[in-house]
């Protein structure tokens, strides 16, 4: 039996077992949007050359693009003032920099060629590049409730989160 067979067997035995009990069980499923607006840090390294070839900030160049995402939640109730949920959420980062600048991290010793001038000039290539980021969260949530009753309904959140992240950082078109 396979992993899902197994994970789709307790799902529906729980939500007929939790149903047969008389609780409640809430879905919630959204779309949204997002947009990564620059990039992070900067990018003015004090390089003898890289200024001749590069812009100096790198929030100068860079253009975000917005993408689309998903998310749903089951909740069931776990008291008459709480209620316990998980939540799945998939977002999705996206950009591009025609014309990228030097970037900090050229300067470790990865790129022991950027740290000589002569070598950065035979070796460093200007070309665009793409950004694109994954986030799958996988979130437990509980809230509380203090007047369940009442048409004004505080209450207090608590959530755990575990993210999953990929980054893709790309060259819009290869080099070589």
């Amino acid at each position: 039996m396979t992993l899902r067979k197994l994970l789709l067997i307790v799902f529906v035995g729980f939500v007929v077992i939790s149903s047969a009990n008389g609780q409640l069980i809430g879905f919630r499923i959204a779309a949204n949007s997002n947009v990564f607006l620059s990039e992070l840090g900067t990018s003015d390294v004090p390089h003898p050359v890289a200024f001749q070839y590069t812009p100096a900030l790198s929030s100068d160049t860079y253009t975000p693009q917005l993408t689309a995402g998903f998310e749903g939640e089951i909740l069931f109730q776990a008291s008459p003032m709480s209620l316990f949920g998980v939540e799945l959420e998939y977002s999705k980062l996206k950009g591009y920099n025609d014309n990228p600048p030097f970037y900090n991290y050229y300067l470790t010793p990865y790129f022991e060629q950027f740290q000589d001038a002569e070598e950065f000039i035979n070796n460093y290539i200007n070309t665009p590049v793409n950004f694109n980021t994954t986030l799958f969260n996988v979130a437990v949530n509980w809230k509380y409730f203090f007047f369940r009753n009442s048409s004004f309904k505080p209450f207090i959140k608590l959530t755990g989160v575990v993210a999953f992240v990929g980054t893709d950082y790309t060259f819009k078109e290869h080099p070589y």
